[in-house]
């Protein structure tokens, strides 16, 4: 079936289906983290079937693959350049009793992967979206 369509058209399907995958991923994301990264990962057509995804923060990669004692390393985050850690985050520095937005730790476990890439792409998801895609264009 696929060989009489063309290969431009099945790129065009694929397209779709890869647009319509990273937008599902974007809808999992936290809405704090949304606006910040949501606009940093796109797909780029690099021939008639070839793909690819570019993210331009490694924001993605940590994550899709966990940080921390969750991630690669399997130690706690520390700080290399300082006695603490620092970020600005209110409902967490209201959790642990700090004053204001500012946290001060010593080290954080990290976060847990959400494997957005693997569930969405490499299994059964992507195959939904593509049957959904390749209905809507022929029906």
């Amino acid at each position: 079936m696929f060989e009489e369509l063309g290969e431009e058209l099945i790129g065009e399907i694929a397209e779709k289906a890869l647009n319509q995958t990273l937008t599902n991923i974007i809808n999992e994301l936290p809405n704090r983290q949304e606006s910040t990264i949501a606009n940093q990962i796109y797909i780029e057509r690099t021939g008639t079937l070839k793909f690819a995804i570019i993210t331009e923060t490694p924001v993605w990669g940590w994550l899709d693959t966990g940080t921390g004692i969750y991630g690669a390393s399997g130690q706690p985050i520390k700080p290399k350049n300082a006695k603490v850690l620092h970020f600005k985050n209110k409902e967490i520095a209201m959790a642990l009793g700090f004053p204001d937005e500012n946290v001060f730790l010593a080290s954080v476990k990290g976060i847990k992967p959400r494997w957005f890439f693997s569930r969405h792409i490499e299994g059964n998801r992507f195959n939904e979206v593509w049957n959904s895609v390749i209905s809507e264009t022929f029906i």
